[in-house]
């Protein structure tokens, strides 16, 4: 009997180093993107933690994409009553925590999707804030020890549809970001092509299935595989981050969570 195919959960950008942003594809080849047109995004009473203001600020940067582009899935931000976690759960989320991966300790935050492997529907996505770092949700960030919430929130909805990293300085999907610089709060023409190229309509939308001799498979990005492969149909375990590099300092502190991984590694002065 026919499946569909088998999860993925993307732990690396798997793209190649291009102009631009370029989406994220399975190891099927698929490209990855969502296929629904509209998507519930939890936003987890942890954002609180952030500040009285964050979740505002955060659900402005999700939001950015959105507001630019019509032809993306729409949103729809529901307050979560109680505290979630990063975790394979049917829902989708943006939440804070404490991350104490050395893998991703360094990152201000990161998005870790889940997408069919034949198809390259996306399925969930999560989008983790680090309390590692502090954050600013002010609209003109007056102390510049902190990162602008909206603009990290931004950039992790790039992932969140599909882009990987973006070589561009001035890009909302450049991998790096300084305290207090808010420039990536809204994507620019590069970033807006790049995800329009994933989300152009078609007449017939296709679901790709997979019969049962379609192995599980193994990311070569993953520092862990996860190979805890079940009936659920989960592969790989990746993650896409953003870091941070503070101002007259470029020394790289922490370390990548392996040679391909899309992980961001804090500068620290």
């Amino acid at each position: 009997m026919r499946r569909l195919a088998t999860l993925l959960l993307i732990l690396c950008s798997s793209t190649t180093a291009l102009a631009d942003a370029q989406g994220r594809v399975t190891s099927a080849g698929a490209q990855e993107r969502w296929h629904s047109e509209k998507l519930v995004v939890v936003l987890d009473p942890s954002l609180d933690d952030l500040g009285p203001k964050a979740k505002e600020s955060i659900r402005k940067g999700l939001s950015a994409w959105s507001h630019s582009l019509e032809n993306l899935p729409s949103l729809e931000f529901v307050d979560g009553k109680e505290r979630g976690e990063e975790a394979y759960d049917g829902t989708t989320r943006v939440l804070a925590t404490r991350v104490l991966d050395p893998a991703h300790a360094g990152d201000l935050a990161y998005t870790r999707s889940y997408a069919e492997t034949n198809s390259g529907k996306i399925v969930e996505a999560d989008i983790v804030f680090n309390t590692n770092f502090a954050f600013s949700e002010q609209e003109k960030p007056s102390n510049c020890a902190l990162y602008d919430a909206e603009s990290v929130a931004a950039h992790e909805m790039g992932h969140f549809f599909g882009l990987g990293e973006d070589p561009e300085v001035g890009s909302t999907m450049y991998l790096i970001t300084p305290p207090c610089n808010v420039a990536k709060r809204h994507p620019i023409e590069r970033d807006l092509q790049s995800v329009s190229m994933l989300y152009v309509k078609s007449d017939v939308e296709v679901e790709v299935a997979s019969d049962s001799t379609n192995p599980h498979e193994k990311a070569g990005c993953s520092t862990t595989p996860a190979s805890k492969t079940s009936g659920s149909g989960i592969g790989i375990v990746a993650a896409i981050a953003l870091v941070s590099r503070r101002r007259r300092s470029s020394k790289i502190f922490s370390q990548p969570s392996s040679a391909s991984s899309s992980t961001l590694r804090n500068s620290r002065p």
